[in-house]
């Protein structure tokens, strides 16, 4: 791309990204964050991924002499000490806030604090924010903050979710930034609606909604603890669903066909929903886009009900990931650094992503969409 393109094109998609003080980027790494409501993710410029569920359990008084050194996903945040990830599911209380401006929450802190175990000191992190909040300023300043704070950098730039997207696409099939596209990311808590044009972003054509997927689980999670009289988080559904953890009930492994069974009824009115609000952004069959993508952690268990949105929609592929690869795709271009297919991270094969899906050393899962 000519120097002057880029130079362009970079002022258009920086405006407004909010940057913590820097230094030169020649030998610093750079890392792609997305901290979303439902799982973390962190992606490296190698083409390593790491991800682990967004939930924190704080860890009792009368339990720290008990084996909280033996946990593997213990971490202390200002003075207290939590269980994060898979781990938090099996506590007998967990945190469950999801709120606008939880980034200075325990929860989101030891989240952060939990990743620092594999972002080297003094990377330069790329984050986000969801669109209906990214406008404040407050709060990105708020989540470069902690970010920096948590991770031990002072180089953090933080830009709206959702685009973070786009530039995954422009990884994953280069030359797919032309035209007009239109992405819709579908996660835990909030979906995000982006409009881009030649790399611009259309404001007026993009919005966040609080709509996600965890509202499905929940209800599947709520049915079923009725049924069975033991109280089911639905994280558990999630995992269950993904292929990852069965749902035990006094010992034995809940049916794969009795989840199935009760969330499907669920998923075409919502679907119907995001269709609704996109509809209501772009109008029937997006007509002004080029191209409509739909990624995201809760973008294939929909597949089925989005795809007859228009004759032909496009699903990211890895699309759980799509921001955190996105997010360090951008940074690479801004500094111009090589950018290669490795700021995708293709899925194994099915088999390998089964045999690795856990790593033991922490307790992360590595790979793997829903």
């Amino acid at each position: 791309m000519a120097t002057r393109t880029r130079a362009a094109a970079k002022a258009g998609m920086t405006s407004g990204v909010r940057h913590s003080p820097n230094r030169l980027n020649g030998d610093v790494p750079f890392i792609g964050l997305d901290v979303g409501y439902g799982y973390t993710k962190i992606v490296f410029e190698d083409g390593r991924r790491f991800i682990y569920p967004s939930l924190v359990a704080p860890v009792a008084v009368t339990s720290i002499d008990l084996g909280l050194s033996l946990s593997k996903s213990a971490v202390q945040v200002e003075g207290a000490d939590y269980v994060v990830g898979e781990e938090a599911v099996q506590a007998g209380w967990r945190f469950r806030e999801q709120y606008d401006g939880w980034w200075t929450s325990p929860t989101f802190k030891a989240l952060v604090a939990f990743a620092a175990r594999h972002v080297p000191e003094g990377a330069h992190v790329f984050t986000g924010l969801p669109l209906h909040v990214y406008a404040s300023a407050v709060a990105q300043t708020q989540v470069a903050e902690v970010v920096r704070k948590g991770l031990r950098t002072n180089q953090v730039t933080v830009f709206p979710q959702g685009v973070g997207a786009f530039f995954a696409a422009i990884a994953a099939h280069p030359g797919s930034e032309e035209g007009r596209n239109a992405f819709v990311d579908i996660g835990m808590r909030t979906t995000e609606f982006v409009g881009m044009s030649n790399r611009q972003f259309l404001s007026d054509l993009s919005c966040g909604k609080v709509l996600g997927v965890t509202e499905l689980f929940t209800r599947v999670a709520d049915s079923l603890t009725h049924q069975h009289e033991r109280t089911i988080d639905p994280y558990e559904i999630d995992l269950a669903i993904q292929g990852f953890r069965p749902i035990k009930v006094k010992g034995d492994n809940l049916a794969q066909k009795l989840i199935d069974e009760t969330i499907q009824p669920l998923l075409k009115p919502f679907a119907e929903r995001i269709l609704g609000e996109m509809t209501r952004l772009w109008g029937p069959g997006a007509p002004s886009f080029d191209r409509v993508i739909f990624c995201g952690g809760g973008a294939l268990i929909l597949k089925p009900y989005l795809s007859g949105f228009r004759e032909k929609v496009e699903f990211l592929r890895d699309s759980q990931y799509a921001n955190a690869c996105g997010y360090l795709h951008f940074g690479r271009w801004v500094y111009q650094r090589p950018v290669t297919n490795n700021a995708v991270h293709h899925p194994e094969s099915e088999r390998d992503r089964q045999e690795e899906a856990i790593q033991d050393e922490d307790m992360l899962r590595v790979g793997g969409t829903i």
